[in-house]
C-alpha cells in the first residue's frame, strides 16, 4: 500500500482482531479469534437487526442504519481500497449491487 500511495504511513495500522483487543481489552470472554472477539463483546449484546411489519409479516428494515450507514461508510471504503490496490473483490461487488437495489 505504501508503494501505491507515496508518503502513506501505516505504522499504527493493525488488523481488525488487534483493533478489538486494543479497544475492548478485558471485556470479551473469547479473544481466540476475530469471531470470538465480536461474539463476546458486551457492547454488541442484545443487538439484532430491526424488523418492520409488512402485510402481516415481519421483514428486515433495510433502511435501518446497519445498512444505510455501514454500506456507504464501510463497504464502499473497502471497495475503493481494493481498487487502489488492484485487488478483485467479487463478493463485495455482489453485496454492494444487492444493497444498491434495496437501499439506493
Amino acid at each position: 500500500m505504501e508503494e501505491v500511495v507515496p508518503g502513506l504511513d501505516l505504522k499504527d495500522a493493525v488488523d481488525l482482531k488487534q483493533w478489538y483487543l486494543d479497544c475492548y481489552g478485558g471485556q470479551m470472554t473469547d479473544t481466540s479469534s476475530l469471531k470470538g472477539c465480536m461474539n463476546t463483546n458486551p457492547g454488541y449484546a442484545g443487538l439484532t437487526h430491526p424488523c418492520k411489519e409488512e402485510d402481516g409479516k415481519f421483514v428486515p428494515d433495510l433502511k435501518y442504519r446497519y445498512l444505510s450507514e455501514d454500506v456507504p461508510t464501510g463497504m464502499c471504503f473497502n471497495k475503493g481500497l481494493g481498487e487502489i490496490l488492484g485487488v478483485p473483490m467479487p463478493m463485495t461487488d455482489k453485496v454492494l449491487e444487492w444493497a444498491q437495489g434495496h437501499i439506493g
